[in-house]
């Protein structure tokens, strides 16, 4: 969902209903479903989250390292590899919590890939990329994440 900024002009459609905000357990007749809307909601943000990790990791599996054996620069996959892992934790709990044993385990398979690529240092020898690029195709986690 796109932040509104300050300068953006924002319209309120009016209706003829009430838009009071309801507190407590009081008669909600007009809002149906809202378990599943939240449910949606967490539907979407974990399946942008594992398409942002193939992402990462399609990314990883297709760095080439020149035949010279120099350090590679993976600066930007390691920032990106962070933000993820603190993302992934997140809601990995939270599929534990409302019983989506399935996304938990997904979510805990993509972990080991997240905390390695994390810490690399920004400068990575082709062999400590090689390692994790191995793991990759030996684990086909790019394939249980595109099965999502």
């Amino acid at each position: 969902m796109k932040p509104v900024e300050a300068t953006e002009t924002v319209s309120v459609k009016e209706s003829s209903k009430s838009n009071r905000v309801r507190t407590g357990s009081a008669d909600q007749s007009d809002v149906l479903f809202s378990d599943i809307a939240y449910s949606d909601i967490e539907n979407k943000d974990t399946a942008d989250h594992i398409a942002q990790a193939q992402n990462l990791l399609r990314s990883i599996r297709n760095i080439h390292p020149g035949d010279n054996y120099e350090e590679i620069d993976v600066t930007y996959e390691k920032a990106m590899s962070r933000r993820l892992l603190d993302e992934n934790v997140v809601l990995r709990r939270d599929a534990e919590t409302s019983g989506k044993f399935p996304v938990k385990s997904l979510l805990g398979d993509l972990e080991p890939f997240l905390i390695d690529i994390a810490n690399l240092p920004d400068k990575t020898t082709p062999t400590e990329l090689r390692a994790i690029k191995d793991r990759v195709q030996k684990t086909e986690i790019v394939a249980a994440l595109q099965s999502y």
